[in-house]
């Protein structure tokens, strides 16, 4: 098994230079929990019906304290996933890539098509997918998956074969490359035709370097069109809040390998140390 993948099944606590180093930082803000517990609740079940695999997304990139604000704004038009009695879920990536990192180079350079490879752990019902996501010249994406084992997360001959009827042959030669954490709220509105993610507690490893998004949060609106109605996209115009690119792949790539160009992310990295007090 790759060292990576390893590190996958035991993402709580990574060996770093000064001993083991948590990479999953569990702590979440008191009153966070509190406003996200004013919310109505919506199930898995009930929230397929806006699964949303192809579809326009729009992120922004926020901190802990507009979000809380922000949700406080929300409850009477959203509804916050509950699963298990659990409403801020921890999720888990295997990002992999080719061994001179062609995928990231696909977002970097903002090819017409970007693909981006993982599987994913859903921690708080144990399931896990190995997931192409494909970004189209047309601004939109659409997402496959397969289920496999999340306790044997690598690449065996069925994941091989259903990779090759969905990633172009030039990417089909991957290994893992790097872990991602992170806790997420999910918001549907009343009507079930729009998906509101918010990410926070980032953490990003590779053997033994860890790095950590402190108290940013990446929020994503998911839509199938442009022109669908949106009361969060519309609360993020009026804080003159932008829409902006931002990758956790990308990002996690460019914090922990130093010999991979990272120039167009530049305006994402200042604004994380920015965010959390480094500059």
């Amino acid at each position: 098994m790759n060292p990576l993948e390893t590190e996958f099944l035991t993402a709580k606590t990574i060996q770093g230079e000064a001993g083991n180093i948590p990479l999953r930082n569990n702590t979440i803000p008191w009153q966070l929990a509190l406003t996200a517990a004013d919310f109505r609740n919506i199930d898995l079940s009930e929230i397929e019906v806006v699964s949303l695999a192809n579809r326009i997304d729009t992120k922004f990139c926020l901190s802990l304290a507009q979000v809380d604000m922000i949700l406080s704004l929300l409850k009477h038009a959203y509804r916050m996933l509950t699963v298990q009695g659990y409403r801020l879920q921890d999720y888990q990536n295997l990002y992999f890539d080719t061994p001179d990192f062609a995928l990231y180079q696909l977002h970097v350079n903002k090819r017409a098509h970007q693909y981006k490879v993982r599987i994913r752990e859903y921690v708080s019902t144990h399931q896990a997918f190995l997931e192409v996501k494909h970004k189209n010249n047309r601004g939109f994406t659409m997402k496959n998956r397969l289920p496999v084992d999340p306790d044997l997360p690598f690449l065996g001959s069925q994941e091989h074969s259903w990779l090759a009827e969905n990633l172009p042959d030039p990417y089909l030669n991957l290994e893992p490359k790097l872990v991602n954490t992170f806790t997420r709220i999910v918001l549907a509105d009343n009507a079930l035709q729009e998906r509101v993610t918010l990410d926070f507690n980032l953490g990003f490893s590779s053997g033994w370097r860890v790095e950590k998004g402190g108290c940013a949060v990446i929020a994503e609106v998911k839509r199938e069109t442009r022109k669908q109605p949106s009361l969060f996209l519309e609360l993020m115009h009026s804080c003159h809040q932008r829409p902006t690119s931002f990758s956790k792949y990308g990002i996690g790539v460019a914090l922990l390998y130093d010999h991979v160009k990272s120039n167009r992310l530049k305006a994402n990295l200042l604004w994380l140390k920015r965010i959390n007090g480094g500059i």
